[in-house]
């Protein structure tokens, strides 16, 4: 589905059960910006909005718990060791 095809899907005043599924089905392989984009066209439905809000809140949330995932290096293991006195053996 192309950009105008969704925009004329969202903007619909009486939008289906079938226009809700290709407008998930479109906002769940979107990219993030598309999604934002479109919910700043005029004239999108009420329904329509909250669920590509939620598509976008589960984006975020999906993200988040990524970074949480991740190892966070230490200030230790970033720092070389000090070395005093002699260090030969």
């Amino acid at each position: 589905m192309s950009f105008e095809e969704f925009i004329a899907l969202i903007t619909k005043e009486q939008p289906t059960l079938e226009d809700v599924s290709e407008i998930m089905t479109f906002a769940e392989s979107a990219d993030v910006e598309v999604i934002w984009e479109a919910l700043q066209t005029s004239g999108v439905h009420t329904i329509i909005v909250a669920l590509l809000t939620n598509v976008l809140q589960q984006r975020i949330q999906a993200a988040r718990q990524e970074l949480s995932m991740r190892p966070s290096p230490s200030v230790q293991d970033s720092t070389p060791p000090v070395v005093t006195g002699n260090s030969r053996a």
